[in-house]
């Protein structure tokens, strides 16, 4: 089970899906970092094809942040994965909301539920066409 701690950004895998945990709120100081390391580490479990982002320790993410979690969702995208986040404060919930990105990342309460929303749901982007 690939696992490592870089920064303080928690990568490992559970039952086959991913466990992302960030320190911190997103913001551009630590996007391009976090992106560069989330590469290698997507690169080093090439079975993943879904992600949890354990959100309880970001508050807030700026442009950048955003940025990154679109990033991950692609990137998920074109494994037929999905990004789940779990745990999201309730302002980074307003927010996540405001900036519509609800409509393409799906959340859970607890990572438990993340985990299985992960295992069981279909993705929400790329929506499906007609």
């Amino acid at each position: 089970m690939p696992s490592h701690v870089t920064d303080e950004l928690q990568c490992q895998v559970l039952d086959g899906i991913g466990l992302l945990t960030f320190p911190g709120p997103l913001l551009a100081t630590v996007c391009d970092p976090y992106r560069q390391r989330l590469s290698a580490w997507l690169s080093s479990v090439p079975a993943v094809k879904h992600v949890v982002l354990d959100c309880h320790a970001v508050d807030f993410l700026d442009s950048r942040g955003e940025a990154l979690l679109f990033w991950m969702v692609k990137q998920l995208a074109t494994r037929g994965g999905q990004l789940v986040l779990a745990r999201l404060p309730p302002r980074l919930q307003s927010l996540l909301a405001c900036l519509h990105m609800d409509r393409v990342v799906r959340q859970a309460t607890t990572i438990e539920e993340a985990l299985c929303v992960a295992a069981t749901k279909p993705p929400l982007w790329p929506r499906p066409r007609p």
